[in-house]
């Protein structure tokens, strides 16, 4: 019975380090605020299987020779739970790209809800996009026209913001195989199991640990019990009367 009682203890601790990293990370989630920037696609004019030809292919853009062409999507999301204020940018959202020659167009072309209004200001080698209120998964696809200064496609350098409540604005490329964010999230979802898994351990010790410490109690015990003692205690635990004798008597 006693041992029942232990393995139900080491369950019930197992249960509330679970329920607290839960409720841990379920507050951090209810109250996080996070803005996420996602390359969805591009597209470029002449790609690299026609390299060898390139010689022969002649591209000219508003009257000018260039080299290529590129279009990049990217998905602006307010993946968080609270809301971005207008008021929360200090410093507007900027996309800064290497690889190019020139930012021709930057424009919204699908959103929800469709009444966002985007307002983008093209430098040479990034966009700057004024800041409007994102509500919880509020989100918009802003496509760049680019003239690369090479055959190579341009690539994004790096995003900037400076977001009350927000320490560095999320960027994602699904044309990756992977990215930082999929291990971050694996890291999160190993930590609750590593924890009950340390646990459980821990418990399985405690409850060996209170066996031995048992086993040696009783060990003592019998050691220093008189012979006589210990046969007397053996017949109480093992000749009990019961009513069957009792009615016989």
């Amino acid at each position: 019975m006693k041992n029942i009682w232990t393995i139900l203890s080491g369950i019930a601790a197992v249960i509330a380090v679970g329920l607290s990293i839960f409720i841990f990370f379920h507050g951090e989630t209810v109250k996080r605020k996070d803005l996420e920037v996602t390359l969805i696609s591009r597209a470029d004019l002449v790609n690299k299987e026609f390299e060898y030809q390139k010689s022969k292919i002649q591209i000219s853009y508003d009257g000018k020779s260039i080299k290529n062409y590129s279009l990049l999507q990217f998905r602006v999301e307010n993946t968080g739970r609270q809301p971005i204020q207008k008021e929360d940018f200090s410093q507007p959202l900027e996309i800064h790209l290497k690889g190019t020659n020139e930012i021709v167009t930057a424009e919204k072309v699908y959103s929800d809800p469709e009444i966002l209004k985007v307002t983008t200001t093209i430098l040479q080698s990034s966009v700057k996009i004024a800041s409007i209120l994102l509500n919880p998964t509020d989100w918009y696809i802003l496509e760049l026209g680019i003239i690369p200064n090479s055959a190579s496609p341009p690539e994004v350098k790096n995003i900037l913001a400076r977001i009350s409540g927000i320490k560095n604005v999320k960027y994602n490329s699904k044309l990756k195989a992977s990215s930082p964010n999929s291990s971050l999230s694996i890291i999160k979802f190993m930590i609750p199991v590593l924890s009950s898994l340390v646990a459980i351990m821990f418990s399985g010790q405690w409850i060996a640990i209170r066996r031995e410490r048992r086993r040696r109690t009783m060990e003592d015990i019998v050691k220093t019990m008189p012979m006589e003692d210990i046969i007397r205690q053996f017949k109480v635990s093992h000749i009990t009367p019961t009513k069957k004798n009792l009615s016989k008597d």
